[in-house]
């Protein structure tokens, strides 16, 4: 065999080593997300109620944003905090999303009858009852991009004076090359 043709196998075969080195060297990294939605409802306040909060895009995201081959939201649970009011205290509604600026949200989850006293008292921690997949892929992709989000609760209660905090706590996972 040529030398030249040594050097062309040489060659090829440290290409395919590279290439499958590439798509073994990956790893991914959980980035937790907690963003706050204060409900503050005085005696005599109407019975609906909206609440705005932005989540803007960590560091860890910006760290490997060149290096990520993926990212995806692996699911969502909230908690009641900071909760005054009374044991009867129940609202229902929904939690939505949009890029900041824009109006077009998109429903996340809804709920019906969450009893925030018994909540916050057994400081559970609640699965979102998320059943839009593509809602899900649309704040991944959100995220990924850098973009700020704006997450409303849209709710009701049924007994006003009340204040609490529900927790929104995101779990996201990136797959980055290395």
């Amino acid at each position: 065999m040529s030398p030249f043709k040594t050097l062309q196998m040489l060659i090829t075969v440290v290409l395919l080593i590279m290439a499958a080195a590439t798509l073994m060297f990956k790893t991914n990294i959980q980035v937790p997300q907690t963003l706050s939605l204060r409900m503050d409802r005085p005696a005599g306040a109407p019975e609906q109620f909206s609440v705005l909060t932005n989540l803007s895009v960590p560091g860890e995201y910006r760290k490997h944003a060149k290096a990520m081959d993926s990212f995806r939201v692996t699911n969502m649970t909230y908690t009641i905090k900071d909760f005054e009011g009374s044991q009867d205290a129940v609202i229902s509604g929904e939690v939505a999303f949009a890029p900041s600026g824009s109006t077009s949200f998109q429903t996340l989850a809804t709920f019906e009858d969450l009893n925030l006293y018994d909540l916050a008292a057994n400081k559970a921690e609640v699965l979102l009852p998320v059943t839009d997949t593509t809602a899900t892929e649309k704040l991944a992709d959100l995220l990924q991009s850098g973009s700020t989000v704006t997450f409303r609760l849209n709710a009701g209660t049924n007994n006003n004076p009340l204040a609490a905090t529900l927790a929104l706590n995101i779990a996201t996972e990136m797959t980055v090359a290395l």
